[in-house]
């Protein structure tokens, strides 16, 4: 018995910050679930295609599990951006679950059905070129956001430039910095 491991094979990767397309703008989304019952958040970083901060928000609210987390995190950074008019970006998110998700017709639990549905709604009408699925170290920025709403209990915060602690990360992915992964071949 492997106690669960996975002895594949595995692959050292590169990665850092970049678009995935052609797009002007990235909007970069990530959720902090902490656990049931308690004060979930979500982070969401607009960009130009160098990776330059545009601004940034970060958001609190319920949540009942990481998915629901993710999902709700992409709905309110979509109402952000749809509120400025802020439209055709490509959406980066390190949940492959939720891009997942998102594609998937089915769906059995009403109450996450009903908010893929208005995630739908509202990614067709940002003119979204693309939702992409990226590494955690590629998120770096939107995962700060999220880890920082989880703590507090502001419903909204909208940050004009980087907050303390997140100009390094910024600067990191403007200047590519590289983290190195650890992939399993089928990734």
């Amino acid at each position: 018995m492997d106690g669960g491991l996975n002895w594949g094979v595995y692959e050292r990767r590169q990665v850092c910050w970049k678009r995935q397309t052609d797009s002007p703008l990235i909007l970069n989304v990530d959720g902090s679930f902490r656990g049931e019952g308690t004060l979930a958040g979500g982070g969401v970083v607009l960009r130009d295609k160098n990776g330059r901060w545009i601004e940034g928000s970060s958001f609190s609210f319920q949540a009942s599990n990481p998915l629901e987390t993710e999902l709700r995190a992409l709905e309110l950074a979509l109402r952000w951006t749809e509120s400025k008019r802020i439209f055709n970006m490509e959406i980066q998110t390190d949940c492959k679950e939720m891009v997942k998700a998102l594609n998937d017709a089915n769906e059995s639990n009403y109450q996450r059905g009903a908010l893929k549905s208005r995630c739908r709604e509202l990614i067709r009408r940002s003119g979204c070129t693309a939702v992409v699925h990226i590494f955690r170290e590629q998120n770096f920025v939107a995962d700060f956001l999220a880890t920082l709403a989880a703590n507090r209990r502001e419903p909204c915060i909208i940050f004009v430039s980087p907050p303390p602690g997140c100009d390094t990360l910024v600067c990191n992915d403007q200047m590519r910095v590289v983290s190195e992964r650890l992939l399993l071949e089928t990734e």
